[in-house]
């Protein structure tokens, strides 16, 4: 089984089915693991170590039984993969997960907690990225600084609203969208062409609309993270997994 151990979920593969189940409901995930071979390896990738270690609890294994899949990254896959000791894993396997669809420049983009902009060259050089709240943080963020308190049911459009839902709804999409262009400019710049760009994440969707109006071609993946951890795995481990298109 392959955990991708996020924020806010952890997904999971085993085999081909994937699922993903929020921390406070881990009932299902222990059930599938309660059908594997006790001397299976349970893979993962981890952005939280806290939720790492609960995992670990609540699922009552050892903790050599997990392994850890950064470990499978090298410089044969990201060139200067020694100078990204401090690039969360979700973002390096985000952008081999988008490698695996081109050989060109590509840009992974995750639309979770944060939102992340990460920039893989032609060269399979880690550039960089950006880092910045995700669309329900920037939201909660607001709410928590002021009296507002209002039902995301009622956001109608993206546009410059007299409604307060939709204005904020507006406003951060805005902002994230804008950021995500301004990246584009300038790895165009750098690349003197236009990079692939694959988005995945929870809170595309309310971006998704928007980034069509911008006419920003892109490819949606729900499952971008997973896919890289999948292209990493030993080929006799890999064999054992399908992540679907």
């Amino acid at each position: 089984m392959i955990l991708e151990i996020g924020n806010t979920r952890c997904k999971f593969l085993d085999g081909s089915f994937l699922s993903s189940s929020s921390y406070e409901n881990l009932f299902y995930l222990q059930f599938r693991l309660s059908q594997t071979p006790k001397d299976k390896k349970i893979y993962y990738s981890s952005v939280n170590s806290s939720k790492f270690d609960r995992i670990v609890e609540l699922l009552q294994e050892n903790k050599e039984k997990f392994v850890n899949c950064r470990d499978f990254i090298s410089s044969n896959t990201i060139r200067n993969f020694d100078e990204c000791t401090h690039i969360g894993s979700d973002r390096l396997f985000g952008a081999l997960g988008a490698k695996k669809l081109t050989k060109n420049a590509i840009m992974s983009i995750d639309c979770g907690t944060a939102t992340t902009i990460n920039y893989l060259s032609s060269e399979n050089v880690f550039v960089g990225g950006m880092i910045f709240p995700g669309y329900v943080t920037q939201k909660n963020a607001l709410f928590s600084k002021t009296s507002i308190q209002l039902n995301s049911k009622n956001i109608q459009n993206t546009k410059l609203s007299l409604l307060t839902a939709d204005a904020i709804h507006s406003g951060i999409v805005a902002n994230t969208s804008g950021a995500i262009q301004l990246a584009i400019d300038e790895v165009t710049q750098l690349e003197k062409q236009k990079p692939t760009i694959v988005i995945t994440g929870g809170n595309y969707h309310y971006f998704s609309n928007k980034l069509l109006e911008m006419k920003i071609d892109h490819i949606f993946d729900p499952f971008l993270v997973m896919r890289g951890i999948v292209s990493m795995l030993p080929i006799n481990v890999k064999k054992m997994y399908t992540v679907k298109r």
